[in-house]
């Protein structure tokens, strides 16, 4: 950037006027083909049991150094695109999406349903 421009950046992010987010490449990648494609929501495991997904990182900075504004938990919505999303296909199942919740239809090759409960958290019905 030109000097100017990267001053003004620099001046808006300090100020707290700009937001950046950080999204690995795969992630960007997924995004864009997602949007592309007209896929409102989808699940990457890029940061799953980091601190981006469970909240606590530092957004915004007051002038002193410490954290004045810290990221909010990313994974807690119980359904991502409810009443548009139909079947989930996961690494370790393949579930309906039904109006009394999530139906479990195959298990991935080595996963129990235990397995898939303590994973993902959700109450499943088999």
């Amino acid at each position: 950037m030109a000097g100017y421009r990267r001053w003004a950046v620099r001046r808006q992010f300090l100020h707290g006027e700009l937001e950046v987010e950080l999204t690995p490449q795969g992630t960007l990648a997924e995004k864009l083909r997602a949007g592309g494609c007209g896929i409102a929501a989808f699940f990457t495991l890029a940061g799953v049991g980091t601190q981006v997904a469970e909240g606590g990182l530092p957004q915004k900075y007051n002038t002193d150094g410490t954290v004045a504004k810290a990221s909010e938990p990313k994974c807690d919505l119980p359904y991502t695109g409810r009443g548009v999303v139909n079947r989930i296909i996961t690494d370790l199942a393949v579930l309906d999406v039904t109006e009394d919740g999530l139906k479990l239809i195959e298990l991935a090759p080595d996963v129990t349903f235990d397995d898939l409960q303590t994973k993902t958290g959700a109450p499943i019905k088999q």
